[in-house]
């Protein structure tokens, strides 16, 4: 009788505790949703940067697609990727820009330097994205901008 009268006496707190238990087990199981969901957002753009980036561009009309590219991908690196993980799409897309303007000049030798730097930088940022495992960038302005 002595346990079922202390059960009884307790049971609010007992209800408490397992409900304060059952939010944090709930809001670790969210934690982990989240951190999937971003990885997987992750995969998903490496994998349309290996598309973009399969083929070498040839010309400056390739070159403009891989240019555009970058750009309508621009923020979803700038919010995946942290620091150091993000300067080689920096990297990519000055190489872009740089043999855009080899094409222009109708300097078309392309030598085999750009070549392995394209594909170096499309592996840095393939390694980048798939061994990240923080969440999203937050930008921080500067106060004397505001």
């Amino acid at each position: 009788m002595c346990v079922l009268t202390f059960l009884q006496q307790n049971a609010e707190w007992m209800c408490a505790i397992a409900i304060a238990y059952f939010a944090w087990k709930q809001y670790a199981i969210t934690q982990l949703q989240i951190q999937q969901d971003l990885r997987m957002r992750r995969l998903e753009l490496a994998q349309k940067l290996d598309e973009a980036c399969k083929e070498f561009p040839q010309d400056k009309t390739s070159t403009d697609k891989l240019l555009e590219w970058c750009m309508s991908h621009q923020s979803e690196f700038i919010f995946l990727l942290q620091g150091k993980d993000g300067v080689p799409f920096a990297r990519l897309m000055k190489l872009a820009i740089d043999l855009r303007q080899k094409y222009m000049a109708n300097s078309s030798v392309v030598t085999e330097s750009d070549v392995k730097q394209l594909y170096t930088l499309v592996e840095q940022l393939d390694y980048a994205l798939g061994n990240a495992s923080y969440g999203l960038t937050e930008i921080k302005q500067n106060k004397r901008q505001q």
